[in-house]
């Protein structure tokens, strides 16, 4: 775990140059995205990963969706940003595949 709290004091995420993934595709999605857009983030983002396979394949403003377990075996070394209601449970989940990159962020 590399940041728990509020996304605009995460400093590791801010220093970082590392491609951003964000987890979960959900309803508070669109605000969040809005969110890293004002911090000059957006540009930064590679994919969403979500667990509902309805989703899978589809995109969102560009940026494609896909499994979790896709994210994970692909991008290890990536930056993850877990901020839904599912975050702690996302969060262990990442933990236990080794993902260190995890920025649990408070909406």
């Amino acid at each position: 775990m590399r940041y728990i709290g509020y996304i605009e004091n995460d400093i590791p995420l801010f220093e970082s140059k590392s491609k951003i993934v964000i987890c979960g595709a959900g309803g508070l999605f669109d605000k969040f995205l809005i969110k890293l857009e004002s911090l000059g983030m957006r540009n930064r983002i590679c994919s969403i990963c979500d667990k509902d396979a309805d989703k899978w394949g589809t995109s969102v403003q560009g940026i494609e969706i896909i499994p979790l377990e896709e994210t994970i075996d692909k991008k290890a070394e990536l930056e993850y940003i877990v901020y839904n209601r599912y975050r702690l449970e996302i969060a262990r989940e990442l933990a236990e595949q080794k993902i260190e990159n995890i920025h649990l962020i408070r909406m």
